[in-house]
C-alpha cells in the first residue's frame, strides 16, 4: 500500500499526466472524500487516525505530540496494518513539532526529514529484529524527492516477503517555492485561477485572511505547477 501526501498543493496535477494515469489504473480513488481541517498537522493526523481534529487533539501545527495519545489507544492506520502483518515505512515529513530524534511510532523503517528542499536534517532509522531502534540523524545535501525516492525504492524492494505500507510525504509544492533544478524552467499548461485570485480589493474578508491578502499566481499558478512537477520525481519519474 502506497500513500502519497503532498504539502500545500493548490493546483498542478495536470503537469503529471502519466502519474495520474498510473494511479487511476492501479490505485484507488475516493471521489467523495473531503478534508475536514485543511491545515498541515491536523490534516495529516486525520489521515493517520481517521478522526476529526477535535478527537485526535492535533488542532494546529504545534501540538504534534498529541498524536501520542492516539498511538496509546491503538488508533492509527500504521499501527493497525503493522499488527496485521504489514511492514510499515514513513518517508518524508511527519508532524511539524515532532522531534527529529524521536522515531515515528509503529513504523518499521523511516526516513523522516525536517527543513528545506536541500541540505535538510534527516533521521534515517529502522527497528531491528529484536525490536530495538537504530537511527542516524544527518544533514543530506540531496533534493527532498531524491532522498525520498531512494529510500522508498529500497523499502519496497526489501519488502517482497510480506505486505507493506509506505507513507510518503514529500515537501513539494510547499514554500519556499524551490523547484528541482531540472524543473525550474519546465513548460507548464496555462493557468486560469479562481476569480478571487485577481480581486484587488478583498473588502469582504476580515481578520487574518485580509492580512494575508489575495492569493498570488506564484503560489497557485505556473510556479506552483513547477513545484508540483518536482513531486513526480519522488514517484520514480513516472510523471
Amino acid at each position: 500500500m502506497l500513500l502519497f501526501v503532498t504539502d500545500d498543493q493548490r493546483a498542478g496535477m495536470q503537469v503529471m499526466p502519466n502519474l495520474q494515469r498510473y494511479f487511476k489504473q492501479e490505485g484507488r480513488a475516493f471521489p467523495h472524500a473531503f478534508v475536514t481541517t485543511p491545515l498541515c498537522c491536523p490534516s495529516r493526523s486525520s489521515i493517520l487516525t481517521g478522526l476529526y481534529a477535535h478527537n485526535h487533539h492535533v488542532t494546529s501545527n504545534r501540538p504534534g505530540s498529541a498524536l501520542d495519545d492516539m498511538v496509546l489507544q491503538n488508533e492509527t492506520i500504521e499501527q493497525a496494518l503493522r499488527d496485521a502483518g504489514y511492514r510499515t515505512g514513513l518517508f518524508g515529513k511527519f508532524l511539524n513539532t515532532w522531534s527529529l530524534t524521536k522515531p515515528p511510532p509503529d513504523f518499521d523503517v523511516w526516513a523522516m526529514g525536517h527543513g528545506g528542499y536541500t541540505d535538510a536534517q534527516w533521521n534515517f532509522g529502522h527497528l531491528t529484529a529484536d525490536g530495538s531502534i537504530e537511527q542516524n540523524v544527518v544533514t543530506d545535501p540531496r533534493y527532498n524527492t531524491d532522498v525520498i525516492r531512494s529510500e522508498v525504492t529500497d523499502f519496497i524492494e526489501t519488502s517482497s516477503d510480506k505486505p507493506w505500507f509506505a507513507y510518503v510525504a514529500v515537501k513539494g509544492p510547499h514554500s519556499p517555492y524551490e523547484p528541482e533544478p531540472r524543473y525550474r524552467y519546465a513548460a507548464v499548461p496555462g493557468w486560469h485561477g479562481n476569480p478571487a485570485v485577481r480581486e484587488e480589493d478583498p473588502g469582504g474578508v476580515t481578520g487574518r485572511c485580509a492580512a494575508l491578502g489575495p492569493p498570488t499566481p506564484d503560489r497557485a499558478g505556473p510556479a506552483g505547477c513547477r513545484r508540483t512537477a518536482t513531486v513526480k520525481a519522488g514517484g520514480g519519474r513516472r510523471g
